[in-house]
């Protein structure tokens, strides 16, 4: 939901600077960026719009810092950062993102040996509260580094070479997904056997691994 809340604030200032310059409002995502998670998130890279009745806003070189007590500065360093949204539901209220791409991710995952972990952000009661989430046509991540330290110290290695999500009205809900776990390849293809806006836990998925 923090992320949600970060990219609804970005959307909301490329909505209002609609021909001005992104990079005018670098502090102001910032800010945003960094109240949502609770860690210091930094911009580090240009950021560019591409206005049209469904703009896509690009941010390059982010970063999203680490709990004090973990054992990197970061949690994820983010190469590219795409987000294509539909511009005119924005203005009654409802957020639409067509497209989110992830690009050149590097993601540091830990436990310590309190079992505190760092990727809850916020206070977890608030995460049992939550609301339903805006929707999503398409989440796309692509070479994507993810480690996995417990709190044993042990490390687990995941390359995502590429992953779709896709959430599309009137289409079956598909997620594909191809990289390497521990140095061994896998391919996965999760799809519903209904629509997306049908799709739930008790309709049946098709799979191939």
């Amino acid at each position: 939901g923090f992320f949600i809340g970060f990219v609804l604030v970005m959307l909301g200032v490329a909505a209002l600077a609609f021909w001005l310059d992104p990079n005018m409002f670098r502090g102001r995502l910032e800010t945003a960026a960094t109240d949502a998670f609770g860690r210091k998130v930094e911009l580090n890279g240009p950021i560019s719009l591409k206005p049209s009745l469904y703009p896509r806003i690009v941010v390059r070189e982010l970063t999203i810092a680490n709990e004090s007590w973990a054992s990197k500065p970061y949690l994820a360093q983010i190469e590219q950062l795409e987000l294509q949204v539909a511009l005119w539901p924005i203005f009654f209220g409802e957020f639409k993102a067509l497209d989110i791409l992830f690009s050149g991710a590097d993601v540091f995952l830990e436990k310590n040996a309190e079992g505190a972990d760092n990727f809850t952000f916020g206070d977890a009661r608030a995460h049992e509260t939550a609301g339903t989430l805006p929707a999503i046509g398409k989440f796309h991540v692509r070479d994507a580094n993810v480690t996995y330290q417990s709190t044993s110290g042990e490390s687990t290695h995941y390359w995502i070479e590429e992953a779709r999500i896709r959430n599309i009205p009137g289409k079956p809900e598909r997620i594909e997904g191809n990289g390497t776990i521990k140095g061994m390849p896998f391919s996965v293809l999760l799809v519903s056997e209904s629509a997306a806006e049908l799709a739930n836990a008790q309709n049946p998925w098709s799979v191939k691994l």
